[in-house]
């Protein structure tokens, strides 16, 4: 796999602005920002099932689990909790929506297994219950920074050279060049492509928690 100094030489290549050039109009840490602009992009809109390497399996204890720096997209929630104080079950919570917490208030016997998101003090966890006490969440990881000098892709080459038609359609519209909309275009029809391979999407794809509109 390729590493970010090769992505950004790839890049360069296609706008036609060599390292060598005496006045280059994109830096490289322009360039392998908008690599990671590209990746991050790319990662929260294609299925899951096209990105396993980027899937994660953290288990907790207790009722709720707190959201770690890399977490991006969460894909399922796996609860064991007791019913009737005697029970033991262990099942797929129903990850509710954020106005829907009435449903496990009022209706706790007919919901079942159910999780949500939630704050504790400035802390983003997701909660879960009734009377859960362990579990197990699976998500999409937050790969690694191409802005970092000589970062490894993180994943397979197949999906190398979207992102590096989005940072390339991002470089040339920097300064108008009419052909940005062609490599973005290009860019969007690999997403949808990707999502044309998985007519069966896993069901469940939250997004991390955001303030003002940016990932925390």
């Amino acid at each position: 796999m390729a590493t970010s100094a090769e992505l950004v030489d790839r890049v360069r290549s296609n706008i036609n602005e060599p390292f060598s050039n005496d006045d280059p109009q994109r830096t490289d840490q322009e360039i392998a920002q908008w690599l990671t602009d590209g990746l991050y992009d790319y990662v929260q809109k294609i299925p899951a099932d096209g990105a396993p390497e980027l899937v994660v399996h953290s288990t907790f204890t207790g009722d709720y689990w707190e959201i770690p720096a890399d977490y991006m997209r969460l894909l399922h929630v796996v609860v064991s909790h007791t019913i009737g104080g005697i029970q033991v079950v262990t099942e797929q919570a129903y990850v509710l929506n954020v106005d829907e917490v009435y449903l496990c208030q009022w209706y706790p016997g007919g919901l079942g297994a159910w999780a949500r998101f939630d704050r504790i003090g400035s802390t983003h966890v997701i909660r879960s219950g009734p009377n859960v006490f362990s579990g197990t969440i699976t998500y999409i990881g937050l790969p690694n920074s191409l802005a970092t000098c000589n970062v490894t892709f993180p994943m397979g080459a197949e999906h190398e050279e979207p992102i590096v038609n989005y940072a390339t359609a991002m470089a040339l519209a920097k300064i108008n060049d009419e052909d940005a909309p062609r490599y973005l275009e290009r860019y969007n029809e690999r997403i949808m492509a990707e999502n044309g391979r998985y007519p069966q999407p896993k069901k469940v794809e939250k997004e991390r928690p955001t303030t003002g509109g940016q990932p925390e």
